[in-house]
Parts: C-alpha cells; structure tokens; sequence
C-alpha cells in the first residue's frame, strides 16, 4: 500500500492511503480526499510536494480496508479499536452490516460516506 502525506496533512486527517485513478494528479486527488483547495493553491500551480511511501496495494478490498481504518481509527481512538469495530460493529444505517461485511459485498464506498458523515457530527 502506498502513503501520502502533503504539508500540513495531519490538519486534515492525512497520511492517507494513496490510489488516484488512473491519469489524476497528486493535486486533485488531495483535493478530492479532504485537502484544501487553499492549502494546494499556496503552492502556485507546480503540485503540491508530498511525501509517499510504500506499494501499491494489489487487492482493492485491503486497499478499502485500509482506506476505512485510516479514517476511523481517530474516531475510534486507535488503530485495534478501529479494527475492532470494523470486524464486529453493526452499522444500522447501512443495514446492520459491519464495514467489512459492506466491503466484501462491494459496498465500501457507503461505509466510507458514512465515517465522513458521523466525522462532521452526523448522527449514527
């Protein structure tokens, strides 16, 4: 798996698994994952300097995974919590499944939409 971590990152819950999709910039992809517009903009047009680290993960569900840990596990109060919940939890929300019975079924996405939701103070 790959890491990234712009300036500043931990203001805004980086580092973060890296996966762009194919042919998206650093800069849009930080963008797209929670970065600020006026962080990347300080930079003048010439990309953001990061640093990144590791492979690139091969299997997209530990990738998701990953993705997921990485954003709960604040929310958790540290990464075994974090696994803990993501194993055993129930989310009523998304249909009483544990985030990696969604992941599995290839519903990752919604799990991620709803750890953003509940991270701005959403309600369960």
């Amino acid at each position: 798996m790959r890491w990234i971590d712009p300036p500043r990152g931990w203001d805004f819950g980086f580092p973060k698994p890296f996966d762009p999709k194919d042919g998206q910039t650093i800069d849009a992809w930080l963008l797209e994952n929670g970065y600020p517009q006026s962080e990347i903009d300080q930079w003048g047009g010439t990309g953001v300097p990061c640093r990144i680290w590791g492979e690139p993960e091969s299997d997209p569900l530990l990738l998701m995974e990953a993705k997921i840990l990485c954003r709960v596990r604040v929310l958790a109060g540290g990464q075994a919590q974090a696994k803990r919940w993501y194993h055993s939890q129930p989310i009523p929300a998304l249909g009483g499944r544990t985030a990696k019975q969604l992941v599995d079924s290839g519903n990752g996405d919604a799990v991620i939409a709803y750890v953003q939701h509940i991270s701005v103070g959403g309600f369960a």
